[in-house]
């Protein structure tokens, strides 16, 4: 097993700060005591002046003051006895705005019952201890009070602590979810503009190949952070841009190369050069090392081809970069094989740096069958160069 260290391209993290230590117990404790400080403040302020100015009860206060007791008693740090008065007295304020009443003289035995168990309820939500069947037995003391002569006082605080008991299951401390505002996002000063748009374009003008000008827009598009589509539409209206008669081709391909990014999931961002998959990032050279998505030895040949570094003119690349996205739709890695061997024919390149430069870019070879394609197209170079 590999020493922990603190570089930052080891696979195993430390720890910066060690939260066994008597330091950092202390500061822990401190931080408690300061929050169960400032809500035993809060609700002192509340009892003697925010009471009577109509102010709402600090439920969160107090939910959070409990916690914080109950997290100090398992430190065996010690707590202040007045955090338990105070919680006390607000016990008794949530329990009196139940308003739990009296039916009229003589009640009866299920006034009685209903009126003992409304009482237990009460108490136990205001101390916090509300349980899950609070609601259902609340609610079937409501459908007995429903039968009995003036009963509507009893029913209106069997209500009132209803509320009180979803709230309560639902936590106190939980604020409403803020409604998102959507900022208004400006476009950039080249779309804005026909003329800027019209020199951006400039390159496209008398292009015949739907390859190449597909490639430029698709560029375009990740530059300026629009749909390829709505450029290619937009750059039509102009003169003299885009011809004509290659304009439905190539909007059908446009639209192809947005549907299969769309089914590409979005690359996750990381502190570290590991990946979800158990890879490992070579420095900042993009290259991914190990990993179980593909496979260790898979990596391996991609890596070392990789490093290589096989010059591509430019419409060599072009023509893998059309290439990996119709070899990302493909299941069977036979069919890839055999694809990727009529590619590298017509480009004069050798099978394997050609699967290379499709597996590490996205779309590409499909994870499942690109280990198995990397290491059969391998092998079948090492048996080639043995035969000669």
């Amino acid at each position: 097993m590999k020493k922990p260290t603190y570089n930052k391209s080891d696979r195993l993290p430390v720890r910066k700060n060690n939260p066994h230590t008597p330091e950092a117990r202390e500061r822990v404790i401190d931080g408690l005591r300061a929050s169960a400080k400032a809500d035993f403040v809060f609700i002192v302020r509340w009892l003697t002046t925010g009471k009577s100015n109509g102010e709402p009860i600090p439920l969160a206060r107090c939910d959070n003051l409990r916690n914080i007791i109950s997290n100090l008693e398992t430190l065996k740090a010690g707590i202040q006895p007045d955090w338990r008065k105070a919680l006390t007295l607000m016990s008794r304020e949530v329990h009196s705005r139940h308003k739990v009443t009296n039916t009229a003289k003589p009640p009866s035995k299920i006034a009685v019952g209903v009126i003992s168990n409304l009482n237990e309820i009460s108490q136990k939500i205001a101390s916090g201890k509300a349980t899950h069947d609070m609601p259902a037995r609340l609610n079937y003391m409501l459908q007995l009070t429903t039968s009995l002569e003036g009963g509507d006082e009893l029913a209106d605080s069997i209500r009132e602590v209803t509320k009180s008991a979803e709230m309560a299951l639902r936590g106190y401390s939980k604020s409403p979810q803020k409604q998102k505002i959507l900022k208004h996002i400006q476009l950039p000063k080249v779309l804005r503009d026909d003329k800027a748009f019209r020199d951006e374009c400039a390159h496209l003008a008398g292009i015949s190949d739907i390859i190449v000008v597909a490639n430029c827009l698709i560029a375009m598009s990740a530059r300026l952070g629009v749909s390829p589509v709505n450029l290619a539409n937009r750059a039509a209206a102009l003169k003299n841009v885009i011809k004509p008669e290659i304009l439905p081709e190539l909007l059908d391909l446009l639209q192809q190369d947005v549907d299969i990014t769309a089914l590409v999931p979005p690359p996750k961002v990381k502190d570290d050069n590991s990946r979800s998959d158990g890879g490992k990032l070579v420095g900042l050279t993009g290259i991914v090392e190990g990993g179980a998505s593909i496979g260790v030895e898979a990596q391996r040949i991609i890596t070392a081809e990789l490093k290589k570094h096989i010059p591509l003119t430019a419409v060599q690349r072009i023509a893998l970069d059309t290439a990996r996205t119709s070899l990302a739709l493909e299941c069977d890695a036979f069919n890839v094989i055999e694809e990727i061997k009529r590619i590298s024919a017509n480009l004069n390149l050798r099978p394997l740096a050609v699967a290379t430069y499709v597996a590490h870019k996205s779309p590409g070879i499909r994870s499942d069958i690109a280990g198995d394609v990397i290491t059969l197209l391998a092998q079948d170079e090492v048996l080639s160069s043995n035969e000669t």
